[in-house]
């Protein structure tokens, strides 16, 4: 079970970043050292709090919601532009904005782990070091393995 302390914690991290005590403080009207006693599950956090708090993330909602549809138009854009269909499945986002999960393989075994492409300093994305095969996952359907010795 979450505490309120460790759920103020999140909630402040992800409105502000790291570290965020200075920025809540000021944003809260309150000294820095009460926002440390929150955050440490020291002191109570009063109610007005938590609706300020709901207020701050509602407003990040629908800021992040706008972003993200025009930020997803054009990733799927530019991904249909590489490749529209990979092992049956398409790779671009879906009505819904979600992308399919990545499954990649670096053993005979058959042991899939779901995985993120590495980003690597010239921006682009690729599977880890030693994957022989890789998959999308999308709705429930897992699409064919791509070996990546025949794709080079």
């Amino acid at each position: 079970m979450t505490t309120s302390a460790e759920l103020f914690d999140r909630a402040c991290r992800a409105l502000f970043g790291e570290p965020y005590v200075a920025q809540v403080a000021a944003r809260l009207a309150v000294d820095k050292n009460t926002v440390g006693k929150w955050r440490d599950g020291k002191s109570r956090i009063p109610p007005p709090v938590w609706l300020e708090i709901s207020i701050m993330i509602e407003i990040r909602h629908h800021e992040l919601s706008d972003l993200k549809s025009a930020v997803f138009a054009i990733t799927e854009a530019t991904v249909r532009v590489y490749e529209s269909d990979v092992g049956g499945l398409p790779v671009g986002a879906s009505a819904d904005g979600t992308f399919p999960v990545v499954e990649f393989t670096t053993g005979t075994n058959g042991d899939w782990r779901v995985g993120f492409w590495g980003k690597l300093g010239d921006n682009e994305r690729r599977l880890p070091r030693g994957t022989l095969a890789y998959r999308l996952m999308r709705n429930g359907k897992t699409g064919d393995p791509i070996p990546l010795t025949a794709r080079r």
